[in-house]
């Protein structure tokens, strides 16, 4: 199942996508209603709540999947490519997720929705993930089945990001400031583009067998397979539970592949247009503007 998050009747609502049709079943559910459930995502739910309308996706309004998560967690240098290309050799055998966050809020938006490149940004980046929605309260899972078993469903994701920071003219010289610099470009307003929708975790098995792409204005820019990633999604989500509980609609981004602007000198600038791709969930698109 698909499940989407909209704007219909100036009311937010659930709607269950049939892709191949391009059409929407809106629900008459919040989402809130679904992925703040203290169990996984409840298909029963949704198939038994009314139908309110059935719309075309082309003028369907979505919004980020899980519109209020309260966590979005995020991965750094889960592909070994893409530590290469930022000019990280290291040898590494055995690797533990690198965890970050982004403020939900303010990063967040939806499928088709337009970020607003601020005068002060000029090396912003792309980033195409995968994208995990928790569907239930998980705390020190036991081991790896059972931390994928708490997974609800996939997202397509985009961590924008600000390379070379240039908001405060005063020179730091303490020796970690390039390591807050790096954070603090992660968190622009609008730098987190999510969606179409959710694909539940049903009908995606494997996590590890889906490929991810990225074109900017139709060019393909990153074009990868997520058996790449150095932690996989369980290992993801079993370690980020030793030390938080994930909650119901917790989305964590898993890492990007190799392919990203900066070591080929492209940075996003108004008119362009980014679209991320990935198996059996669909396509995300973000348009840039100034």
């Amino acid at each position: 199942m698909k499940i989407a998050s909209l704007k219909w009747q100036e009311r937010e609502r659930v709607g269950v996508v049939d892709a191949a049709a391009g059409m929407i079943s809106v629900k008459d559910l919040h989402p809130d209603d679904v992925w703040r459930h203290p169990d996984t995502v409840q298909l029963d739910l949704i198939g038994n709540s009314a139908t309110l309308a059935e719309i075309s996706l082309a003028e369907a309004e979505l919004l980020p999947p899980v519109p209020r998560p309260a966590k979005l967690l995020c991965i750094a240098a889960n592909y070994y490519a893409h530590m290469q290309e930022s000019g990280r050799n290291e040898d590494v055998e055995v690797v533990r997720p690198q965890f970050f966050m982004k403020p939900p809020t303010t990063c967040l938006i939806g499928h088709k929705a337009t970020f607003r490149i601020p005068s002060n940004v000029g090396f912003l980046d792309y980033e195409a993930e995968l994208a995990v929605v928790i569907g239930k309260r998980l705390y020190q899972a036991k081991d790896l089945d059972e931390a994928l078993g708490a997974v609800a469903g996939y997202t397509a994701f985009n961590d924008l990001s600000e390379r070379a920071m240039s908001f405060d003219p005063r020179h730091d010289k303490r020796s970690n400031m390039a390591f807050f610099d790096w954070l603090t470009g992660k968190w622009l307003n609008g730098s987190a583009p999510a969606g179409p929708w959710v694909t539940t975790a049903d009908e995606i098995p494997d996590p590890q067998d889906l490929t991810i792409e990225l074109r900017l204005n139709g060019k393909v820019m990153q074009s990868a397979s997520t058996a790449l990633m150095m932690s996989p999604v369980a290992d993801i989500v079993w370690y980020g539970s030793q030390f938080m509980t994930l909650e119901p609609g917790d989305i964590i981004a898993t890492g990007t592949p190799a392919g990203v602007g900066k070591p080929q000198g492209v940075f996003l600038k108004p008119g362009d247009t980014t679209e991320v791709t990935i198996d059996k969930i669909g396509s995300l698109i973000t348009h840039f503007r100034a």
